[in-house]
């Protein structure tokens, strides 16, 4: 089932969050993306002093939601409640969910026009620095 949530970046890598929730700065920014080990699981990623935090949002057999490895258990039908239960102080996580990182807007680059042009673009791609979780 598709979910159509401003902080839900499908299947985005751990890096790439990681990165997103650098760039937002601010201690409760957070995402949610899906687990890139276990297939229907989600992966809710939090930063807090300069670190990321990903918790595990995992389903049960009754299609349940819930954060695992150290927030008290509390199940949720669907992720919009869960997001929204963890905006509350002291849940568990390193800190209550404030600021979601929006989904970035898909933009078309220009199209490449030369040799140079895509050497150059590739070269500017492998330069960029990888932000660790901490």
């Amino acid at each position: 089932m598709p979910i159509y949530q401003p902080w839900y970046h499908g299947n985005i890598t751990r890096s790439k969050a990681e990165d997103l929730l650098s760039k937002a700065a601010r201690d409760g920014s957070f995402l949610l993306r899906g687990s890139e080990s276990i297939q229907g699981a989600y992966a809710l990623c939090v930063l807090f002093q300069n670190c990321v935090y990903t918790y595990r949002i995992l389903p049960n057999e009754e299609k349940k939601l819930s954060a695992s490895e150290g927030v008290p258990i509390r199940f949720f039908s669907v992720l919009s409640d869960l997001v929204e239960a963890y905006y509350s102080p002291n849940m568990g996580l390193v800190t209550h969910l404030q600021f979601p990182v929006q989904k970035e807007e898909e933009v078309d680059e220009e199209p490449v026009t030369s040799n140079i042009d895509m050497m150059t673009k590739q070269v500017e791609a492998n330069n960029r620095i990888a932000t660790s979780s901490c």
